[in-house]
């Protein structure tokens, strides 16, 4: 009894910093003490300090990397921080997706990764089903349908984004519907807003993005690297895929459309692929599958920014690289996911290891998201 009133007559404010920095399995059980405890903790104020708190920790201790099993379409988890260090073991761990809830059959249905922000993880499925999922908690929504307006004939093609509008509070997911009629080809952009679950047409979009690819959030910004289709008349055929070197992107607080140069050239020889690399703009550009560029724009908006950080150098075993960065540590080394495979590249030394995880089975398809409270 006595250890209970001396908890009792707590100031509350130190109840709420000894409560923010408890992991959220612990945070999950407390809900349940009482209604005053899940009424805090289940504050938007909390849930936005916490996500705050675990986001910002500099060790990366709240970092989870998530990965698409091949096998069975299921997904696992592993710590990211683990990745780096090279006495510990990394242990995969089976995470309960949202898909089980609709009784799919998991060798039926594949389920794409289309990013994460805040701990929210947006998928997508074959049918085109669009979820929002929190594995952390275990909380997950499925998206209403994105109609399209355009004809049902070839399709759509499909290319999405996702990403947090901070001056109103809102994540939202953006679709790019490509249909081909009659040779011709024509395509509409919409937008989803989680708080007014609804979508709604986007209109003035200078291009189609890149077919089947997610958008990079960036500054406030989803960006693609763009394509362009041309009609070869001396050719009667469709050039499809020609790379402009543009990338595209669109502020979902105001909604407008803008395009930047890449940093290479010679598009016509190289592989390119928009990304993050922590907290910037990058470009990764595949030389003859062997040399890998990384280029980051230190000054967002600014072309002339654009800087070759380093070159990673690689042999692959077989078929594409196909390269990430997902993360760059304090000490400078990148996490890169080259063919399935998690390795660690020290610029300093210009030395790549391989980073093994036990109980990961065999995935395609990875990325990095922080435990947080944030309920889809």
């Amino acid at each position: 009894m006595e250890m209970q009133d001396s908890i009792l007559v707590l100031p509350e404010e130190l109840v709420i910093e000894i409560l923010l920095k408890l992991p959220i399995k612990s945070l999950l059980k407390f809900k349940c003490i009482s209604k005053s405890w899940l009424a805090l903790i289940s504050s938007s104020e909390f849930v936005k300090t916490h996500l705050r708190l675990n986001a910002n920790n500099k060790e990366y201790t709240h970092h989870k990397v998530m990965m698409r099993c091949i096998s069975n379409y299921g997904f696992k988890s592993c710590s990211l921080t683990s990745l780096f260090n090279e006495s510990c073991v990394t242990e995969a761990k089976d995470l309960d997706y949202p898909t089980k809830s609709y009784g799919w059959e998991r060798d039926r249905y594949d389920v794409s990764i289309l990013g994460s922000i805040n701990g929210l993880i947006c998928l997508v499925n074959d049918d085109k089903e669009l979820f929002l999922w929190n594995p952390s908690i275990r909380k997950h929504k499925k998206l209403p349908d994105p109609r399209t307006s355009l004809p049902p004939q070839g399709g759509p093609r499909r290319a999405y984004g996702f990403g947090y509008d901070e001056v109103h509070d809102d994540y939202k997911v953006v679709i790019f519907n490509e249909i081909e009629t009659n040779m011709i080809r024509e395509f509409e952009v919409k937008m989803y807003s989680l708080k007014s679950d609804s979508w709604r047409c986007v209109d003035d979009c200078p291009r189609m993005a890149q077919f089947n690819v997610s958008g990079k959030f960036v500054n406030g910004k989803l960006h693609w690297d763009s394509t362009s289709t041309y009609w070869k008349s001396d050719l009667a055929t469709f050039c499809d895929g020609y790379r402009d070197p543009n990338i595209i992107s669109i502020d979902l607080a105001d909604e407008k459309w803008g395009e930047m140069d890449q940093p290479c050239d010679d598009v016509g020889e190289i592989a390119l692929r928009v990304g993050v690399l922590g907290s910037d703009l990058s470009v990764l550009c595949n030389c003859n599958m062997l040399l890998v560029d990384v280029w980051v724009m230190k000054e967002y908006g600014v072309k002339e920014s654009w800087t070759k950080m380093f070159t990673i150098k690689y042999t692959p075993r077989s078929g594409y690289l196909g390269q990430r960065c997902l993360h760059m540590s304090n000490e400078g080394e990148i996490l890169v996911v080259i063919k399935g495979e998690f390795m660690i590249y020290n610029p300093k030394d210009d030395s790549l290891r391989y980073s093994e995880v036990i109980n990961s089975d065999k995935w395609d398809a990875n990325e990095i998201y922080v435990e947080s409270l944030v309920c889809p």
